[in-house]
């Protein structure tokens, strides 16, 4: 069974902000998430006290993209709630 995702405010900002690319990334690595959230996340520690996140990787114009997503699963144990996004770049 796999999850659906609902971007926050906040989340979708942040997504905004990223080159093309890297959104083209960003949404396969949340596709993935959707399939297995709880093996491909853990809880997440302070200060960033939002319920569970998930990190991922890719590449971009020979950079390493570090992503972290940020989210908290439904009531309805079904929809994913996306939550915040970063992105590290090496």
């Amino acid at each position: 069974m796999s999850y659906t995702f609902q971007m926050e405010k906040d989340a979708l900002d942040d997504v905004e902000r990223l080159p093309t690319l890297l959104k083209r990334r960003f949404y396969i690595g949340l596709r993935l998430l959707a399939h297995k959230p709880t093996l491909r996340s853990r809880p997440s520690g302070l200060p960033h006290l939002m319920g569970q996140l998930y990190e991922f990787s890719a590449e971009y114009d020979e950079m390493r993209c570090y992503f972290s997503v940020w989210f908290k699963y439904g009531a309805d144990e079904l929809t994913l709630f996306i939550l915040r996004v970063s992105l590290e770049t090496m």
